[in-house]
């Protein structure tokens, strides 16, 4: 029941829903309530504040399905630049499968040749992170190689 006597839910109202948010295993139920909830934050006019607990539900279930890019990724970057911190202290950590995906479209983005040598090198840490399950490290790796290959 998202809206509540006829009004929206405020953000931290969405907050506690995310915190709770304990996927099914059915991806499209999963899904579909993510998007319930973060179209709903998204009328928010402090949405992002949403940011640091999207992203945790990554690292508190880094094997689940939750769409590619999906509900989440969707509403963290559209946030803008501002997301890029919460998502750099997710990645130290724990790095997941989704969470390097959005870094790496960092790097893809990023303009800068120092700035982007440092992140190519940071995504090839990730992949000996001690958090890291062995999927996120062999993607942080694939990543690597990618990046220096081009």
């Amino acid at each position: 029941l998202l809206q509540a006597f006829g009004r929206n839910m405020g953000t931290s109202e969405i907050i506690k829903e995310l915190e709770s948010f304990i996927p099914t295993g059915d991806d499209a139920t999963d899904t579909t309530r993510l998007y319930e909830l973060t179209n709903e934050l998204k009328k928010n006019k402090d949405a992002s504040l949403a940011c640091e607990t999207l992203l945790s539900i990554f690292e508190k279930y880094p094997d689940a399905e939750l769409g590619s890019p999906g509900p989440i990724v969707h509403a963290v970057e559209s946030f803008g630049e501002m997301y890029q911190p919460l998502l750099f202290d997710s990645l130290n950590r724990k790095p997941t499968y989704m969470t390097l995906w959005m870094f790496n479209r960092i790097i893809n983005a990023e303009k800068d040749d120092a700035v982007r040598g440092k992140y190519i090198q940071q995504m090839k840490e990730y992949a000996d992170h001690p958090n890291a399950d062995d999927f996120a490290k062999e993607e942080a790796l694939e990543y690597y190689k990618y990046q220096t290959e081009e």
